[in-house]
């Protein structure tokens, strides 16, 4: 049992250390505080929580196949609004996409993404 244990955690720990996925920088430049923040891909969620007017929150994402992002937020109404980001990658991809929201609206992506 100790061995089996023992070989499980090696190959997360080498799944873990792969070097890929690809970073997800979300940038807030509206007036708004965007809440309880999630970044979604094909087969995950990500929380990036809170992110103020002026912030950035970046996290590693790792979808299971061909994925697009969306983002989900709340408002200070306390309306739920998700967003599409126009972008597309694979699980084993790596890169980054930095998206820019102004109150609600992406009005900016950047994605740098390589296989």
């Amino acid at each position: 049992m100790r061995i089996k244990l023992t070989l499980l955690l090696f190959v997360l720990s080498l799944l873990g250390c792969s070097g890929s996925g690809v970073r997800v920088v979300v940038s807030n430049v509206g007036s708004e505080t965007m809440r309880e923040t999630i970044v979604i891909v094909t087969g995950a969620t990500y929380s990036l929580g809170t992110i103020a007017s002026g912030n950035s929150v970046e996290t590693i994402v790792n979808p299971i196949g061909e994925s697009r992002i969306e983002i989900q937020f709340v408002d200070l109404d306390g309306t739920q609004t998700t967003v599409r980001v126009e972008c597309y990658f694979e699980g084993g991809y790596k890169g980054h996409i930095l998206v820019t929201l102004d109150n609600g609206t992406v009005t900016h992506v950047d994605d740098q993404i390589e296989i």
